[in-house]
């Protein structure tokens, strides 16, 4: 784990960039359309950042998710998909997840969906570094970060981005870490996930 401190420094740079999205404020949304809907495996680069230690990367890998999404047209944000898996090359592997993903808001010049992912709860296990992430306790499944939806094809990498801004993840049942983690850290996750089948998230 030691060898990528170097990373923490990158992290908080990338954290801080804009999103992208217009100056256009965005619309509340009362329905949704997803377009084609249902299973989606999402795969790209990712960092766990303890933001209470000085924006230290705990690891840094690629990553896979694999999820679900409603198809259709009039559908509520509320559970408009869920997140069953995700892997790691560091940091161990978790599974099965049932994490919760919510469309609240649609910018409709920049073509993006917002929203959250809720009910997170995932265990970080390395040789000298383990612990869980949740929300208000370890145990809680209570844990969300906010994200950005991207439909444009133009960077079809980058589809959903975790925001830098809004996270209630925190670090619990620390064991080693170098005594850099502690019980209660902030931690961030900067994720940014090309999706597969692409998944059209619009409103109305």
């Amino acid at each position: 784990m030691r060898k990528l401190v170097c990373t923490a420094a990158l992290t908080l740079m990338a954290a801080a960039l804009p999103v992208g999205l217009s100056a256009t404020p965005a619309l509340a949304a009362t329905t949704w359309t997803v377009s084609p809907g249902g299973s989606f495996t999402a795969s790209g680069g990712y960092q766990l950042v303890d933001t209470s230690a000085n924006n230290f990367a705990v690891c840094a890998s690629s990553s896979t998710l694999t999820g679900s999404f409603k198809s259709g047209s009039g559908l509520s944000g509320s559970e408009i998909g869920r997140i069953t898996s995700l892997g790691l090359d560091q940091c161990g592997q978790t599974g099965p997840l049932a994490w919760r993903i919510n469309a609240n808001f649609y910018h409709a010049t920049s073509n993006v969906a917002s929203g959250n992912i809720n009910k997170i709860h995932f265990a970080v296990s390395e040789p000298d570094c383990t612990f869980v992430v949740d929300g208000t306790g370890n145990t809680a499944d209570n844990g969300m970060v906010r994200i950005n939806w991207y439909n444009t094809t133009k960077n079809p990498g980058t589809a959903l981005r975790f925001r830098s801004v809004g996270s209630t993840l925190h670090a619990y049942d620390v064991n080693g870490c170098f005594n850099i983690v502690h019980d209660g850290d902030r931690m961030f996750m900067d994720v940014r996930y090309g999706i597969t089948p692409r998944q059209m998230i619009t409103s109305p």
